[in-house]
């Protein structure tokens, strides 16, 4: 679902923002797993320095890397999307572990 009531062009601290809590989300993801950084980059076949990055939020993701550390961490793309929207949404049901 889109969210229309979201500015067209965001501001770089909110989109800061967003890439922090996507890495806050993998890094949950990751741990629940039991898995190195180093492993889920392997799996997900990118560099263990950029997911480094991506989990501590300082790098924008493509879509393809997306798609790849999901599958990496065998988790839904959608489920992470609902998690990063709860978020954003400012949902009280959200948890930043």
């Amino acid at each position: 679902m889109y969210r229309r009531d979201l500015p067209e062009q965001m501001t770089e601290s909110a989109n800061d923002n967003i890439s922090r809590h996507l890495g806050r989300i993998f890094r949950k993801a990751r741990r629940r797993k039991s898995l190195s950084q180093n492993s889920l980059s392997e799996a997900a076949n990118i560099n263990n320095s950029y997911y480094c990055s991506i989990e501590r939020g300082t790098v924008n993701l493509t879509v393809r890397k997306f798609i790849s550390i999901c599958g990496g961490l065998e988790v839904q793309p959608e489920d992470v999307m609902r998690e990063l929207r709860c978020f954003l949404e400012g949902k009280e049901d959200y948890h930043d572990d």
